[in-house]
């Protein structure tokens, strides 16, 4: 990390140099609040006080559990400045896991915020763990963030953070399995902003100063996606970050924000192109000149966006085209917490060839092994997985990172991802089975929302489908003749071993609160499995409907 100045330095280089710009806004739902530089610096500085008067050992973990808010930011920093390291925790984690995360990383204190669980709040603290309310907060904590910056002084001098000092523990919402501590140091994480903050320059993103870039922060800061993109390149791009207050208000505040780079995952693409639909149907028009496509941009908040970033699962190819035809193309990446969201994304002029992520970015080397399973050399990998050496050295050999994932280059060097080592399945009659492929084109049809593909011991692959939130007013019959088409286009192109044999089409809504989903959304295939074996078996053909 030579010359490579960390987050907390970047933070007081700003605070000294433009101590009166706004740095971060927060949302209250009919107004912001804003902080600038200055007031950041003195806020990361009282709680770091605090928290250094709590004579924690050097490197004690301390965990945020909240929702995202300039709090957020300030405790993340107070806790790096500290000496101490971060444990974020997704606000929407159920509460034997998180009492999971704050147990395994032997958290001596956390941060509150807004969480989905609060009423259940003080069943996942390990004993004799403190709290503290940030904003958001509706729990009665030991302490609060506002009462500690009242009481507390700035100014306090704190020794310098060394390259190789874990910084933070992020806890990877694994698909089985109790989830993993992945660690990072300050030099991982000071080269990932740092990587980052350039591409953005690359897609000709302006400098720091008079013209910054605005960001909206929304996606959870506990994964290392919206950690890295959004906070950690702060420190080294300068950009007025705006903070959502939640879904009720997201669509307003990005139509006020207006940012200039916008990233999200598959399902809020989805969501956009339903509500934009939705609204075109009522008033009957269609999207018909370059005026009409101005006007949905605006209506997006999507009209001054000059790069849109999507990750964390493939966008169909209709929603691919949809955006592009409006003049927001999508432009997909991929990327892990071990990495800490340091990857590959299509970073061309040329529309995104819909599933593909891309080429390497700037200071990350890519291969694939004999097996076809993703490598990743990066300065931003994690130092191993927190208390699992054993773990830790079965993924990573001579600085190579074996992903889990599946890939393949294209005659361009453009990396596609296929599937999942641990997701492959071998049929009854010897044959392997890549799920995400048939899951791939299944997602192709616009009624499905998502798809899962499984069959271990079974003559043939099965499906489960999720139908569409537009599509669960149709009459069963009508359901089952739409699906059985779309079944018979995809088994078309397929060997005989590889055909879908049946598929269940169900109108419940996926999600992390019920369990089928992760808190990243990627879907956890033994719980879906599990829950639809009665409907579907060895023996099942055709569509059903549930």
């Amino acid at each position: 990390m030579t010359n490579l100045l960390t987050p907390l330095e970047m933070m007081q280089h700003w605070a000294e140099r433009f101590p009166d710009q706004v740095y971060l806004r927060q949302s209250t739902g009919s107004d912001w609040l804003e902080y600038t530089w200055k007031d950041v610096a003195d806020r990361v500085s009282r709680i770091a006080a605090y928290l250094a008067d709590q004579a924690f050992p050097p490197g004690s973990s301390v965990a945020i559990w909240s929702t995202n808010s300039a709090d957020w930011f300030v405790a993340d920093l107070a806790i790096m400045l500290s000496g101490h390291v971060t444990v974020p925790i997704n606000p929407a984690q159920d509460i034997e896991t998180a009492a999971y995360i704050m147990e395994h990383s032997d958290s001596k204190l956390v941060f509150a915020g807004g969480l989905q669980y609060a009423d259940r709040f003080f069943e996942a603290l390990p004993d004799g763990v403190f709290s503290v309310g940030m904003s958001g907060s509706v729990v009665q904590t030991d302490e609060t963030l506002d009462g500690l910056i009242s009481r507390y002084e700035a100014g306090r001098t704190f020794a310098p953070r060394g390259a190789d000092e874990i910084a933070t523990i992020i806890y990877s919402s694994g698909t089985s399995g109790a989830p993993k501590g992945v660690v990072h140091t300050f030099r991982s994480i000071s080269n990932a902003g740092s990587m980052i903050a350039k591409a953005y320059g690359r897609l000709h993103f302006s400098a720091a100063g008079d013209e910054r870039e605005r960001v909206i922060s929304y996606l959870p800061l506990a994964h290392a996606a919206e950690r890295a993109l959004v906070e950690m390149a702060s420190f080294y791009n300068n950009p007025l970050i705006s903070i959502s207050s939640g879904l009720d208000n997201f669509a307003s505040e990005v139509r006020e924000v207006r940012p200039t780079f916008f990233g999200a995952v598959p399902r809020i693409w989805y969501k956009f192109k339903e509500g934009i639909e939705a609204y075109l149907s009522e008033k009957g028009k269609a999207i018909e000149s370059e005026e009409d496509k101005a006007a949905i941009r605006a209506m997006l908040g999507l009209d001054d966006s000059r790069f849109n970033m999507t990750g964390s699962a493939p966008v169909s190819p209709q929603v691919h085209g949809w955006y592009s035809s409006i003049g927001v193309p999508l432009s997909e990446s991929y990327s892990l917490t071990e990495t800490f969201s340091h990857g590959t994304f299509w970073d061309r002029d040329e529309p995104c060839l819909p599933g593909c992520v891309g080429r390497g970015a700037d200071g990350i080397e890519v291969k694939l092994d004999n097996k076809g399973q993703i490598l990743f050399k990066t300065p931003t990998l994690m130092s191993g997985y927190f208390k699992n050496p054993e773990l830790t050295d079965e993924v990573i050999r001579d600085g190579w990172f074996a992903t889990g994932d599946l890939g393949r280059f294209d005659d361009q060097g453009n990396l596609w991802v296929t599937g999942r080592v641990g997701s492959v399945f071998k049929s009854g009659k010897g044959k392997f089975i890549r799920p995400e492929k048939l899951e791939h084109s299944l997602n192709k049809d616009a009624w499905v929302d998502q798809a899962m593909v499984f069959g271990s011991g079974f003559a043939q692959p099965v499906a489960v489908i999720a139908m569409a939130l537009s599509n669960h007013e149709e009459p069963d019959e009508i359901v089952k003749q739409h699906f059985s088409n779309v079944i018979d286009v995809v088994n078309a192109g397929l060997p005989a071993y590889e055909k879908i044999a049946a598929a269940l089409v169900v109108r419940d809504v996926w999600g992390p609160e019920s369990g089928e989903l992760t808190p990243t959304l990627k879907i956890r295939r033994g719980f879906l499995a599990e829950k639809y074996a009665q409907h579907l078996n060895d023996e099942s053909v055709g569509v059903i409907v549930g």
